[in-house]
């Protein structure tokens, strides 16, 4: 695979994963454990997939939950 293939390949394993709807960063509020379960799943298919997944939910997304105000309550969706 190319350079960029190689990058692409695992967001579009991300998005596939964000379009099945089977975890949200809200979940951080209501069942944190389901995104625990899903950085385990993901890690058994693809660790590549898995590193994009940690940067948005933990890096970002926890980031997001623990610092909020109610302005940035919009970017949750």
């Amino acid at each position: 695979m190319s350079w960029e293939e190689t990058r692409a390949h695992p967001m579009k394993r991300l998005q596939t994963v964000m379009d099945a709807k089977i975890v949200s960063v809200k979940d951080f509020f209501t069942d944190p454990k389901n995104i625990f379960l899903a950085h385990e799943m993901i890690a058994q298919c693809d660790g590549a997939t898995v590193t994009k997944f940690t940067v948005q939910f933990n890096l970002f997304g926890g980031s997001m939950t623990a610092l909020h105000t109610e302005r940035h309550a919009k970017y949750f969706d």
